[in-house]
């Protein structure tokens, strides 16, 4: 007799980390009644790469561009009500991103988000601890970049 086999099943999302100053750009929505906060992001197309899918979902839900991203961490989320699983990629601007954040989608709303209310967000997934760590790096490795008319970071030479 066999030992039955589990099919696991994983969704791909990228999401982008754009930091302004001391700030971090989020998205408010409501999902299953609840107020919950997320990085600009959605679920990678058929056929379309993890770089497309990032610029794609940050123009999408909150009007910016970006024309450089990397990648920044990559997390493994498995949603315990659901039991889904999911992969998050998250990318991060190598260049300025262009443009001002804006509603794009009815009751997505954009917003720069000091870093230091990070702890007190419903965010989702949960991953303020990589998110502070990446606002560190930001402080240490890139330039700060004007607000008015530019969100993002920019590399600096070495």
């Amino acid at each position: 007799m066999g030992a039955q086999q589990t099919r696991w099943s994983a969704e791909t999302r990228c999401s982008v980390a754009v930091f302004r100053e001391e700030s971090l750009l989020l998205v408010r929505c409501q999902e299953g009644g609840e107020q919950v906060w997320k990085l600009p992001g959605g679920h990678v197309h058929a056929s379309e790469g993890l770089i497309a899918c990032g610029r794609r979902e940050l123009k999408e839900e909150t009007g910016l561009t970006a024309d450089r991203l990397h990648c920044a961490y990559v997390m493994d989320v498995e949603e315990h009500q659901s039991g889904r699983f999911m992969v998050e990629i998250v990318l991060m601007p190598a260049t300025p991103v262009q443009g001002e954040p804006r509603e794009c989608e009815p009751g997505r709303v954009p917003i720069f988000v000091p870093v230091s209310e990070l702890d007190g967000l419903a965010l989702k997934p949960a991953e303020t601890g990589y998110l502070h760590g990446m606002y560190d790096l930001h402080r240490r490795d890139y330039t700060r970049i004007p607000a008015k008319g530019v969100a993002g970071v920019g590399r600096l030479s070495r």
